[in-house]
């Protein structure tokens, strides 16, 4: 059996959801909707800019609050294991520049990760979708393979290349999110997710 390909999602799997902690401590709990939530992602970012810019906050102000979240419990250990396992992508719908702090903590080799763009003032003005948004399911065309893939993720966004994946795990998800994707295997825990992608990857 060919070596395996994991497609793991960044936020809410492996880091703290960003959004939430950038409404926090700016004081505007608009921000901390987030794609647990809402199914229209593009929707949400245009409505995430339009109270950044009300709030005066600019993408170097998201990168410092970003900067000082650490990864989820257990996280970076997960990464190391599965590591052992598989070939490790990350599939984000998170924004580069702002999620630089976050990617830092975890040794993958390929992210695929959308971007934002400044204005003069600093401000983000525009999303640049990497998938064209078409959605996370993407991945798949742009890493072919022949070996088994497994993925994780906890949102509405990432429920397609869970589907599609070989062993698709949904993590922790809010209930909104369980009720829409009652077929897949939902797991809580790092440690466990890890034991089940265990269970199918190729003796060496």
């Amino acid at each position: 059996m060919e070596r395996p390909t994991a497609f793991i999602d960044l936020e809410g799997v492996l880091f703290p959801e960003m959004w939430p902690a950038i409404a926090q401590t700016i004081g505007d709990p608009a921000l901390e909707v987030t794609t647990r939530d809402v199914a229209d992602y593009g929707a949400l970012m245009d409505r995430r800019l339009r109270l950044l810019r009300a709030n005066g906050v600019t993408l170097a102000d998201v990168q410092g609050i970003v900067g000082g979240l650490k990864p989820l419990p257990g996280a970076v250990a997960f990464i190391e294991a599965l590591s052992a396992l598989a070939d490790l992508v990350i599939v984000t719908d998170s924004f580069a520049p702002m999620n630089a702090a976050a990617l830092a903590h975890f040794p993958v080799g390929r992210v695929f990760t959308n971007h934002l763009v400044t204005d003069h003032a600093g401000f983000a003005s525009e999303c640049i979708y990497w998938h064209k948004g078409q959605g996370k399911a993407r991945v798949y065309d742009a890493v072919p393979g022949t070996g088994p893939i497994f993925a994780m993720g906890d949102g509405f966004n990432d429920l397609e290349m869970l589907r599609r994946a070989d062993v698709g795990i949904l993590f922790a998800p809010s209930e909104a999110t369980r009720r829409s994707a009652a077929q897949l295997p939902v797991l809580l825990q790092l440690d466990h997710a890890l034991a089940r992608f265990s269970e199918f990857a190729p003796v060496p």
